[in-house]
């Protein structure tokens, strides 16, 4: 098994965006610290700098598990659920933290809604507390999603980092045996 990291590691929460600047002081050295916690499991993590639209498109993989703690503007959480439905397995988890989460209004939760709204016909939520699983049905059961770009292509996965990854690759790893490809964004 395998967990696939992606994330720009930037020394800012999320270059651009103003109304998160208040946690850019938490993400500096982010790219060390991640570096740091995974560095016992280099043959079972694969790094990729970048943003989630920058890398997520050319993956090819499937996955059993893909986890989105990125960027939590609500349009960037519903585009990562969607960019994940398309490299997630049938069955497979779409795993959202931070459902709870409220910075000056603004809630990822918003993005997750919308996602498992308008695509209803392939995932199913399974669990919401501070966080959002969805699982998924069958990715064709929509016809909003059969007609994208995405039609032809095989699936893949991505995946985010700073805490989350750290957490989630600390937490894998600490005596647990993961029979899954995961992927995090």
């Amino acid at each position: 098994s395998r967990i696939y990291c992606v994330d720009p590691w930037n020394d800012v929460y999320v270059k651009g965006r103003k109304e998160f600047s208040g946690l850019d002081p938490c993400f500096k050295e982010q790219y060390s610290r991640f570096l740091f916690n995974v560095r016992n499991h280099k043959d079972k993590v694969t790094v990729l700098r970048g943003s989630s639209n920058e890398i997520v498109p050319s993956l090819e993989e499937e996955f059993d598990l893909v986890y989105i703690d990125g960027d939590h503007h609500p349009g960037q959480v519903y585009q990562d659920a969607v960019m994940a439905l398309r490299v997630t397995k049938s069955g497979g988890i779409i795993l959202f933290d931070d459902r709870l989460l409220d910075i000056g209004g603004i809630s990822p939760k918003d993005g997750m809604y919308r996602f498992t709204s308008e695509f209803s016909g392939c995932v199913e939520i399974r669990m919401e507390n501070a966080q959002l699983a969805a699982q998924v049905k069958n990715i064709w059961a929509n016809p909003r999603y059969v007609r994208t770009k995405y039609v032809a292509e095989k699936p893949p996965i991505l995946l985010d980092s700073w805490g989350p990854s750290d957490a989630i690759c600390s937490h894998l790893y600490q005596g647990r045996t993961w029979e899954a490809e995961v992927a995090l964004f």
